[in-house]
């Protein structure tokens, strides 16, 4: 009998066997394939390398026994309904590594059909993902970490800042405080339980002329130029209270300054009474954000040239930009330099 073509399918069937178990053992993942009844069939050479184990010590149902004890139960849940569908399983869980006891892995197994369609065996890989999962575990931990910090300040700066404990805002924002008024703030104690002294300097005035407050705060000569020509300023802030310190600092420097809580309001002002000379608006209103105010005032029928300035929370390059092209002059950042602002207003007044 001439059994050549026989031969042949032989032989293309070893090299096609051949060809397959060189791939599976070339890529980095786990390779294995069970029977429908749940044994073995194959397992690739990097299975054993990471499980340590040998093909006699896997055979059967011996791969049940390199599973996480606490993750076997689910695992065969998720196996049990992937076989009753004969649909793609998956599936993450702990498996047994040579050196480092447990390792997370991710199991993906497709079902494999005869010509007939009949599903005669699994096939699967599985994927180390156990520094992945670690790394996962950890940005948690931060998450949480971070949560408890920020509850614990929020509570610091609510509550009366207890005996005990505390994070040393109380000091930190006292420190901040003083300084920004042109003092200093010490503290001393001799030791445990013998107390604490907290002594706080600040400048007198012996004229009528203000000191210079510090950093960020206009010196005498700018409150002097300011409060000889008065400027009409109109700021919009839907924050009341900030509006209402912003305004009483200006009105200290001499300048005639009305506030509005909402845009409709800062705009209702500005065409009922005298055009301001200077226009401070909040970029974060309600309904209407600074950008389209700003729009909407310069096109009112009463506008004349006036000095339009920019109040937000954002001061990246971008922002900035955003403001002079919807029609601002100038772009402050809050917390607002007080002496940036007064000197601009200044400048808007010569």
């Amino acid at each position: 009998m001439d059994i050549t073509a026989q031969v042949a399918a032989e032989r293309a069937l070893k090299e096609s066997e051949e060809k397959f178990r060189n791939i599976t053992n070339l890529i980095p993942q786990m390779v294995w394939s069970i029977n429908v009844d749940g044994t073995e069939d194959y397992f690739n050479a990097r299975w054993h390398a990471y499980t340590g184990l040998s093909q006699i010590r896997l055979a059967g149902e011996g791969w049940r026994s390199l599973i996480h004890p606490d993750d076997l139960p689910a695992v065969l849940a998720a196996w049990k309904r992937s076989f009753a569908d004969n649909t793609p399983f998956e599936c993450e869980h702990r498996l047994v590594h040579h050196a480092d006891g447990y390792r997370w892995v991710l199991n993906r197994a497709l079902p494999c059909r005869d010509g007939g369609g009949r599903v005669t065996h699994w096939m699967g890989t599985l994927t180390d993902i156990h520094d992945q999962k670690a790394g996962e575990q950890a940005l948690r931990a931060a998450s949480a970490r971070k949560d408890e910090f920020l509850a614990m300040l929020a509570h610091e700066l609510r509550t009366p800042d207890r005996s005990q404990v505390g994070l040393g805002l109380g000091l930190a924002l006292v420190k901040s405080l003083v300084q920004l008024h042109g003092g200093r703030v010490e503290a001393y104690s001799a030791g445990l339980g013998k107390g604490s002294t907290f002594s706080v300097t600040l400048d007198v005035l012996d004229s009528g002329t203000p000191a210079d407050a510090g950093p960020g705060v206009p010196a005498a000569a700018a409150l002097g130029r300011a409060a000889a020509g008065g400027r009409r300023v109109l700021i919009v802030d839907d924050n009341v209270d900030a509006a209402e310190s912003l305004a009483e600092i200006l009105g200290a420097f001499g300048h005639r300054v009305t506030t509005a809580s909402t845009p409709h309001g800062g705009l209702a002002i500005a065409a009922e009474n005298d055009w301001p000379d200077v226009f401070i608006l909040d970029i974060g209103l309600p309904e209407i954000d600074g950008y389209e105010l700003v729009r909407r005032l310069r096109a009112l029928p009463p506008a004349r040239p006036a000095l339009f300035v920019a109040l937000s929370g954002y001061g990246q390059a971008h922002d900035k930009v955003l403001s002079l092209s919807a029609g601002f002059d100038q772009h402050f950042v809050k917390p607002v330099d007080l002496g940036a602002l007064v000197a601009a207003i200044d400048g808007a007044a010569r």
